[in-house]
């Protein structure tokens, strides 16, 4: 991220009074001289006292730009403005800065108040989670009746009504078995007082 500000106007030298970038981005200042200080060398100087700041960066009067370290500075003589970019800002960065132009006597400062804030997380964006939960209705219990039905029920109708007829199947045969085995014994006839059995005898 790269933030530029410029302020033009008829004083001397001038620029923006406050500027501020992002933890870990960058910040620009583009600071606007006369045009009198066009060959002139132009500086980015670190610190509250203007008299005693520390020169961080610094053109040599032409408009190539110098790199130093995380701090650029870029001169353009058909604008008269030059650029100080500051990269990877971190919360140490921040103080008074000065835009410089280096003269015989009292050099040309303007005092740029540089602040650095904390940068937005970025976060991927969540997918709400699906409510698995079924819910029980009085139609959901009825719907399962069906089923019950068919898998209980019947069978054991069934069951029981397959144990009767084996019952009852069980029950015809031995009665035929014992009507069998009377009609195979021997009968007594009887006429008045004599009784004949099948062997011819003849018994009082």
């Amino acid at each position: 991220m790269k933030a530029i500000l410029s302020f033009a106007g008829c004083w001397a030298l001038t620029g923006p009074r406050e500027v501020s970038g992002p933890l870990g981005g960058s910040v620009s200042v583009q600071c606007q001289y006369d045009g009198w200080y066009q060959n002139y060398k132009k500086y980015w100087c670190r610190g509250e006292d203007r008299s005693s700041c520390y020169i961080a960066i610094q053109t040599n009067s032409s408009e190539a730009e110098v790199v130093k370290d995380r701090v650029s500075i870029q001169d353009n003589h058909t604008q008269f403005t030059f650029t100080v970019t500051m990269g990877s800002l971190a919360l140490g960065d921040q103080d008074i800065y000065w835009c410089g132009i280096e003269k015989s006597g009292f050099d040309k400062m303007f005092a740029v108040n540089v602040s650095v804030f904390p940068a937005v997380p970025t976060s991927p964006p969540t997918t709400p989670e699906k409510d698995l939960t079924v819910a029980t209705s009085p139609w959901t219990v009825l719907a399962g009746i069906p089923n019950l039905v068919l898998y209980i029920l019947i069978p054991s109708v069934l069951l029981v009504l397959l144990l009767i007829l084996f019952i009852a199947v069980k029950f015809r045969r031995a009665s035929q078995r014992r009507s069998e085995e009377s009609w195979a014994q021997p009968s007594l006839q009887c006429i008045r007082s004599c009784c004949h059995w099948p062997d011819g005898n003849l018994y009082e």
